[in-house]
């Protein structure tokens, strides 16, 4: 049960970065990993192996709670926007970060990306038959 919870949320993620690229085009090499869960490995390579990207660890375990309270500030107007030089940068750790497609995986990774792969297209097809009883449910949750 706990690593369907971590591969439903890798799957999510790579749904996510999927539409990215088709509506605007964006594909990121890397992904900057933030909070307490970021840091397992096992997590980490759940999602290396269902979204094909390297992540990175923040150095800051806080850096989740500082990126809201930075978008905040942009949207109260103390900062022109995200890239305002007056914002502090926090960098990356490449420490625990997980190989880039560049990088040769290993057999058992390989067969666990090909298995994620086919699942992935099974969770694609699941979400518009599954859509009008979650916002059922959604709507009694509101009532």
């Amino acid at each position: 049960m706990v690593r369907a919870v971590f591969e439903g949320t890798a799957y999510g993620l790579r749904q996510m970065l999927d539409r990215a690229k088709k509506r605007w085009g964006l594909v990121p090499g890397e992904v900057l990993s933030v909070g307490v869960g970021s840091r397992s490995r096992f997590w980490a390579q759940i999602k290396r192996e269902i979204t094909g990207l390297t992540y990175l660890l923040a150095e800051r375990p806080d850096a989740g709670s500082w990126g809201a309270a930075l978008l905040a500030a942009i949207a109260a107007g103390a900062f022109s926007g995200p890239d305002d030089a007056r914002i502090g940068f926090i960098p990356p750790s490449r420490v625990h970060t997980s190989a880039s497609r560049s990088e040769r995986m290993h057999m058992a990774d390989l067969e666990r990306k090909r298995a994620y792969d086919k699942a992935f297209r099974n969770y694609e097809k699941l979400y518009p038959t599954l859509e009008p009883i979650m916002h059922d449910l959604a709507k009694n949750d509101r009532e």
